[in-house]
């Protein structure tokens, strides 16, 4: 939904040069200078900040909330029966054991291996070969551990989880075999915390400090700027109309920057479908998807 809007980000990209370059035409070449450093220096200051802070901020306050939330949902709820769930529906007409599943997640050394032979005694006739198989039991971790975590926690964590829960389904086993401990699931809401879920939660402390640092920083550094050029009298000519027109280039892709980070923001706390905030229709932006894709990436 919203993919047809694709040009929306482009036109405001095109906005905003062709506002700070009118802008910047009716500046003093000095003054258009200083700022143009204001703006550098606002961007690469609030980079440094929220990099080196962020995992402080994210560990130091959300941590344990989301240790508790999710400690909570392990406890109130049935793990093994979701993740049955999720295998009955691998599409080879069996239902499973819930308590058969169990024993093998917490007692077997390879627990892939033993799903496997557990269901081959069930249904060989049309079950896939292993490493087929695998792919969808692995599936089935990460889809099983993403309903749980969505729970109480966001659909980006719990869509990054089970990203990373596909592409390393054996370190998931150790989530799996902390299950078995009947007095607390705070150890397994720790280890998926740890593992999953604090890495997008600073991802998204990270651009709320940045959006936060550049305002301030871009103001404090723009008011300096005026302070020193306020005498500026540079004369119209060619080359500092041209220099003119760069640094208004300049300032708009600072300012688009902090555009894709509130759009990213926004990405991570709902989701990537929303209408004008989704990944498909900014992939078919001409120049947004650079400043996207590097915020993404970041």
């Amino acid at each position: 939904m919203g993919e047809q809007f694709w040009w929306f980000y482009d036109v405001i990209v095109a906005a905003v040069v062709l506002i700070c370059v009118f802008f910047t035409l009716r500046k003093g070449l000095l003054r258009a200078s200083a700022s143009i450093v204001g703006y550098i220096f606002a961007v690469f200051l609030s980079f440094m900040l929220c990099t080196s802070i962020a995992g402080k901020v994210a560990d130091n306050t959300l941590y344990g909330s989301n240790v508790k939330k999710l400690n909570f949902t392990l406890t109130e709820n049935d793990y093994a029966a979701e993740l049955c769930s999720q295998i009955n529906s691998m599409g080879y007409y069996i239902t499973v054991n819930r308590d058969k599943i169990e024993k093998i997640y917490v007692k077997e050394e390879d627990v892939d291996h033993g799903i496997y032979q557990y269901i081959r005694h069930m249904n060989s006739k049309n079950l896939d070969d292993e490493d087929t198989f695998l792919v969808k039991l692995h599936d089935c971790y990460a889809v099983s551990a993403s309903n749980f975590i969505s729970r109480k926690l966001s659909p980006y964590a719990a869509e990054y989880a089970a990203e990373q829960i596909r592409k390393d389904p054996q370190k998931f086993w150790q989530f799996l075999k902390l299950m078995d401990d009947q007095d607390s699931k705070r150890p397994a809401a720790e280890f998926l915390v740890k593992n999953y879920i604090q890495q997008p939660y600073t991802t998204l402390v990270r651009l709320i400090i940045y959006i936060i640092s550049f305002v301030l920083l871009l103001l404090i550094l723009l008011a300096v700027s005026v302070s020193v050029s306020r005498n500026d009298h540079t004369e119209n000519g060619f080359m500092t109309v041209s220099l003119r027109i760069i640094v208004g280039i300049g300032k708009a892709a600072a300012i688009v920057l902090a555009i894709a980070v509130i759009i990213r923001l926004n990405v991570i706390t709902g989701n990537d479908k929303m209408l004008f905030f989704n990944h498909e229709a900014i992939d078919r932006t001409y120049v947004f998807k650079y400043f996207y894709n590097f915020i993404k990436t970041w």
